[in-house]
Protein backbone atom coordinates (compact mmCIF):
# COMPACT_ATOMS: atom_id res chain seq x y z
CA UNK A 1 0.00 0.00 0.00
CA UNK A 2 1.24 3.50 -0.81
CA UNK A 3 2.00 5.77 2.11
CA UNK A 4 -0.04 8.95 2.09
CA UNK A 5 1.62 12.25 2.83
CA UNK A 6 -0.56 14.86 4.40
CA UNK A 7 0.20 18.51 4.46
CA UNK A 8 -0.01 20.11 7.89
CA UNK A 9 -3.07 22.18 6.94
CA UNK A 10 -3.67 23.46 10.45
CA UNK A 11 -0.07 24.76 10.61
CA UNK A 12 -0.33 26.31 7.15
CA UNK A 13 -3.61 28.01 8.00
CA UNK A 14 -2.20 29.35 11.27
CA UNK A 15 0.85 30.67 9.38
CA UNK A 16 -1.37 32.34 6.76
CA UNK A 17 -3.49 33.98 9.46
CA UNK A 18 -0.38 35.25 11.24
CA UNK A 19 1.05 36.70 8.04
CA UNK A 20 -2.29 38.30 7.17
CA UNK A 21 -2.44 39.89 10.62
CA UNK A 22 1.16 41.13 10.36
CA UNK A 23 0.66 42.63 6.91
CA UNK A 24 -2.63 44.15 8.05
CA UNK A 25 -0.82 46.01 10.81
CA UNK A 26 1.65 47.40 8.29
CA UNK A 27 -0.94 48.53 5.75
CA UNK A 28 -3.60 49.77 8.20
CA UNK A 29 -2.21 53.35 8.20
CA UNK A 30 -2.86 53.51 4.45
CA UNK A 31 -6.56 52.68 4.84
CA UNK A 32 -8.75 55.63 3.83
CA UNK A 33 -5.65 57.80 3.55
CA UNK A 34 -4.48 59.63 0.44
CA UNK A 35 -2.33 57.23 -1.58
CA UNK A 36 0.36 57.85 -4.12
CA UNK A 37 -0.49 55.46 -6.95
CA UNK A 38 2.15 54.73 -9.56
CA UNK A 39 1.87 52.86 -12.81
CA UNK A 40 4.37 50.03 -12.97
CA UNK A 41 3.37 48.90 -16.46
CA UNK A 42 5.28 49.89 -19.57
CA UNK A 43 2.00 49.88 -21.48
CA UNK A 44 -1.49 50.00 -20.07
CA UNK A 45 -2.12 50.69 -16.42
CA UNK A 46 -0.94 48.49 -13.56
CA UNK A 47 -1.29 50.53 -10.36
CA UNK A 48 0.87 49.99 -7.29
CA UNK A 49 0.94 51.75 -3.91
CA UNK A 50 3.33 51.76 -0.98
CA UNK A 51 0.74 49.66 0.87
CA UNK A 52 0.98 47.00 -1.86
CA UNK A 53 4.76 46.94 -1.60
CA UNK A 54 4.75 46.89 2.21
CA UNK A 55 2.32 43.97 2.36
CA UNK A 56 4.34 41.96 -0.13
CA UNK A 57 7.57 42.58 1.79
CA UNK A 58 6.00 41.29 5.02
CA UNK A 59 4.64 38.18 3.31
CA UNK A 60 7.88 37.41 1.44
CA UNK A 61 9.98 37.86 4.59
CA UNK A 62 7.68 35.58 6.59
CA UNK A 63 7.81 32.85 3.94
CA UNK A 64 11.62 33.15 3.70
CA UNK A 65 11.97 32.92 7.49
CA UNK A 66 9.70 29.88 7.74
CA UNK A 67 10.91 28.07 4.61
CA UNK A 68 14.37 29.42 3.66
CA UNK A 69 14.72 27.02 0.72
CA UNK A 70 11.46 28.11 -0.91
CA UNK A 71 11.13 30.79 -3.54
CA UNK A 72 8.48 33.47 -3.58
CA UNK A 73 6.67 34.97 -6.56
CA UNK A 74 5.11 38.32 -5.81
CA UNK A 75 3.20 40.83 -7.86
CA UNK A 76 5.27 43.88 -6.94
CA UNK A 77 8.83 42.55 -6.62
CA UNK A 78 8.70 39.42 -8.76
CA UNK A 79 10.56 36.24 -7.88
CA UNK A 80 12.87 35.98 -4.89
Amino acid sequence: MTEQHRLPYADLIAFAHGVADASGEVIRPYFRAPLDVTNKAASGFDPVTEADKAAERIIAEAVAARWPDHGFVGEEYGTT
